[in-house]
């Protein structure tokens, strides 16, 4: 975690960046990195009771789209948040049901993605992120 950061600087940063790079995605992923995100999200779907094995193709998949907007910069900004909540995320319980929630988000986002609906495709990540961040701070306060 970046040093002096507090949870809600972590995900407000969030809240701020990750919408933008899905609507930025949905104009530019190209069909092979659609197809890699699909495959993520069935990945995902079969582990929702292995979390650890869960966050890591969940990261993989927002640092996925964030290659899909075809700038570097974005990624290493996503890249530094997602290694930031990996942390905090590794110190909270979980629970299958959690993680098909997120599962489901997750679906919606790639669906707007790919149907090139970029305004979709911020609206969902900005709930999924509004969803994890109620999450976090329930439990960490």
């Amino acid at each position: 975690m970046q040093k002096g950061a507090t949870l809600n600087d972590i995900l407000d940063h969030r809240f701020v960046v990750e919408p933008g790079v899905a609507a930025l995605a949905a104009d530019r992923a190209t069909p092979q990195q659609l197809e890699d995100l699909q495959t993520l999200v069935q990945q995902m779907s079969k582990v929702v009771r292995q979390f650890d094995e869960h966050r890591q193709l969940d990261t993989e998949f927002h640092l996925l789209i964030a290659k899909a907007t075809q700038c570097d910069r974005l990624v290493s900004v996503v890249a530094g948040i997602h290694a930031d909540l990996s942390d905090l995320l590794a110190i909270i319980p979980h629970s299958p049901a959690a993680c098909l929630d997120s599962v489901t988000q997750h679906q919606q986002i790639l669906q707007a993605i790919h149907r090139g609906e970029g305004d979709r495709a911020r609206y969902l990540m900005a709930d999924h992120i509004t969803r994890t961040s109620s999450l976090l701070k329930g439990l960490l306060g």
